[in-house]
Formats: structure tokens, C-alpha cells, sequence
């Protein structure tokens, strides 16, 4: 990384990247991660970590990030 104009992080111009950087920052932020925002994120990592069932494991995540998407 290098320190341009725009500081260490240079801003998305395209209406798609600024979409696909929202959703990843929802997907990798933990529900009570942001100060004055409890119910931002998907709890992915918690979703991960319990006791492995392969096919519902995708379901709970598909289902939990549409709520958040939807919210």
C-alpha cells in the first residue's frame, strides 16, 4: 500500500465497487462489532465455528447475510 492523495485507501468512483466493498464489510463485521450499531453484521465467524453439518451450514449463512442484506 502507498500513501496517495486519498490517503492509504483510495475511493471507489464505480457504483459496483462501492457496492462490493459494502457487502464484504457486512459480511466480516461480527453483530456488535460497530460502536452505535449492534445489529450491524452477519456473525459469520460464530456461524463457522459451531459443530459442522454441511448442508445446513450453507443454508444458516445464505440465510443469515439476505436478513442482514434486507435489514
Amino acid at each position: 500500500m502507498t500513501n496517495s492523495q486519498y490517503g492509504y485507501f483510495n475511493p471507489s468512483t464505480i457504483t459496483f465497487d462501492q457496492i462490493k466493498t459494502n457487502i464484504r464489510n457486512l459480511v466480516l463485521t461480527n453483530k456488535g462489532e460497530r460502536y452505535m450499531h449492534p445489529d450491524f453484521g452477519c456473525d459469520i465467524y460464530r456461524i463457522l465455528f459451531e459443530p459442522i453439518m454441511i448442508e445446513d451450514i450453507k443454508e444458516k449463512i445464505k440465510i443469515n447475510i439476505t436478513k442482514q442484506m434486507n435489514f
